[in-house]
């Protein structure tokens, strides 16, 4: 690997003529998505119109439209009406819309945010289960959508629905009446404790007085058993602001260092804010008792209790989700449905689509909860394969199983990015997609600013020139056609992707194309340098040790973890951890800890929006 020292001038004016990136297919279609492929989608849903001609257009729900011949090959495409998000952090079913208005700078004062951020649809199932031990699975079967902005009708009517369905399960699960009913002598006092006890568990701080004499007045004197007089009471306290909102209302005012006004949490505030960015759900008795006893406000408590929660188990839904957003997989993205040539690549089954995909997190997973660092997440060796995917990497399947078993991949699989995964999902069915591959890598991955594709950039066909043998020699004719695909592909976009062209469209291995030799060395920019790489090794070397990469993670973490887009002040944390991570001994476990003791995380300003 050898580092080119240009100026960043040279640099700047590089990506100031990148403004989009081409893809056009040259197989019949598959059902995955990303930019410029085939019949793709970048939101969940589409519409499908049959022409008088046999062609189909196809209507996304951004607005954009795609033309396809009878053999699902694209003709025509328009952009999207507007620009929206395609996903949701806090769903790591739905496609990840990535970094969002990334702050350029460091604005010194505390993040504006919701003071009443409502509770997502899978905290909600998560706070249910542990407070009643029994999962109810409202969010699939009751609650609206996850959305943003005010509540509208439809939604509150699915917390009242919920409400009513958990105060049914406390009447006849003998599971729930457990939780919920510890006392035994079913009448008003025992309501009176319940409220109390129980109540402070669904609220997450202790009920004051007035509130306790508020359900007191609900608990009913007619009813054939205790259970049923209590429900009235048990159907409020769950469609209660207090439940459904991680509310934030203390008024403990101090000015910030910008000299605005901000406000500090309680204990029991601090609580709840850290175990559902940690958790996803609610604190749990050792940090209710850590907030009762005022020990998370004075001292090292917070970050006693931070590293406790990280060391559970219920962490690893953060890092998943974290790493869905990274990789930008999910529902409705180029990870899922796709297909390949089965001739071409009879190691191909769609058996392997959702262990390809299983494989990444538990990469990642085994990286960070064994210690490691942002570095061996992007130079790992270790893989996760199953009888199925075993052959992707040239292991024998005769020594696996159904279940994924680590396995040692070698130093040619360094880090995520080398794992089938990712290489397959970037990929058409006959053909790898350098394009695909290399404008993650700059986007996603190294953060670098870069603009839409052009309108016509979909149906931008390969040449059909017989001189032309590979795929990187045809990717880069076909990308060589105007200056401004000039300006993003050949210096920006595919040179990142031709570096893992050794990789096919399925992930294996691949020596030859057409019986040509693979070509994978490249001058990639990576950050203000540009770095002659040798191939995916020296790649993934260099984006381990790049700041670039190593900040664009962090706003990746910064942004899932607090889930609201980040501001200027929010660029002020990831400035203070980024650094952290050109240290090999700084572990991505101490990033997420940091990210619960920062100042400004002990804080809230004055609401300007509401951003859940």
């Amino acid at each position: 690997m050898i580092l080119h020292k240009r100026t960043t001038v040279a640099l700047a004016v590089l990506l100031a003529g990148c403004s989009g990136e081409l893809g056009a297919p040259d197989a019949p279609p598959e059902p995955s998505n990303g930019p410029g492929g085939p019949g793709q989608t970048n939101e969940p849903s589409e519409t499908r119109t049959v022409n008088d001609d046999g062609t189909i257009t196809v209507t996304k729900a951004d607005g954009s439209t795609e033309t396809l011949d009878m053999a699902g090959n694209v003709i025509d495409s328009t952009p999207p009406l507007t620009q929206s998000p395609t996903g949701d952090a806090s769903d790591p079913t739905k496609p990840s819309e990535g970094i969002t208005s990334a702050p350029s700078r460091c604005e010194p004062g505390t993040p504006k945010s919701s003071q009443i951020p409502r509770i997502t649809n899978r905290q909600y199932d998560n706070t249910v289960l542990d407070l009643l031990g029994v999962d109810l699975q409202l969010a699939a079967s009751t609650l609206q959508a996850d959305s943003k902005g005010n509540m509208d009708a439809r939604t509150w009517q699915s917390y009242l629905d919920a409400a009513k369905a958990i105060a049914a399960e406390i009447t006849t699960n003998p599971t729930a009446q457990a939780a919920a009913i510890t006392c035994t002598t079913e009448d008003a006092a025992c309501a009176k404790q319940v409220i109390t006890e129980f109540g402070a568990k669904v609220f997450r701080r202790p009920l004051t007085d007035e509130e306790i004499a508020r359900y007191e007045g609900l608990y009913s004197d007619s009813g054939s058993s205790f259970e049923e007089r209590m429900a009235p009471v048990f159907q409020a306290l769950f469609q209660s602001p207090y439940f459904l909102t991680i509310a934030e209302l203390s008024e403990d005012p101090s000015t910030d260092e910008a000299g605005a006004e901000r406000f500090a949490l309680s204990d029991y505030e601090l609580a709840s804010r850290l175990s559902y960015m940690l958790w996803d759900t609610m604190p749990d008795g050792p940090l209710l008792t850590a907030a009762a006893n005022g020990e998370l406000t004075v001292g090292n408590g917070l970050a006693e209790q931070a590293s406790r929660m990280l060391s559970d188990e219920r962490a690893k839904g953060l890092v998943e989700r974290l790493h869905m957003d990274y990789m930008r997989m999910g529902a409705n993205t180029r990870w899922t449905g796709y297909a390949r040539d089965a001739a071409k690549y009879p190691a191909y089954s769609p058996t392997q689509i959702d262990a390809l995909a299983q494989e990444t997190l538990l990469v990642a997973d085994d990286v960070i909860f064994g210690g490691g660092s942002f570095a061996e997440l992007m130079t790992t060796t270790t893989g996760y394969v199953n009888a199925d995917t075993a052959a992707l990497y040239g292991l024998d399947p005769s020594d696996y199983g159904a279940e994924l078993t680590k396995a040692e991949l070698g130093e040619g699989r360094p880090g995520l990015l080398t794992r089938a995964g990712f290489l397959a999902a970037n990929s058409y069915g006959n053909r790898t997609s350098p394009i695909h591959r290399g404008a993650f890598i700059m986007k996603d991955v190294l953060c670098t600013p870069m603009g839409d594709p052009s309108p016509n950039a979909a149906s931008t066909p390969l040449p059909n020139d017989p001189s032309l043998v590979t795929n990187r020699q045809k990717t880069d004719a076909q990308t060589s056609i105007g200056p401004e695909c000039i300006g993003c592909h050949q210096g920006v976009i595919n040179p990142a992707g031709f570096a893992l062209e050794a990789f096919d469209a399925v992930g294996g291995v691949q020596t030859t194309d057409n019986g040509a030799p693979i070509e994978t060395q490249a001058d990639v920019i990576v950050g203000s340098q540009v770095v002659h790489v040798a191939g995916a090794q020296d790649l993934m070397t260099a984006i381990a040790a790049a700041p670039e990469a190593q900040r664009c993670y962090t706003e990746n973490w910064v942004q899932v973890a607090y889930n609201r887009v980040l501001s200027d002040q929010d660029a002020c944390t990831v400035d203070q951890i980024a650094t952290k991570l050109a240290d090999p001994a700084y572990s991505v476990t101490s990033l997420i800890a940091d990210l619960a003791t920062v100042e400004s995380f002990r804080y809230r300003a004055h609401e300007t929006e509401v951003t859940q």
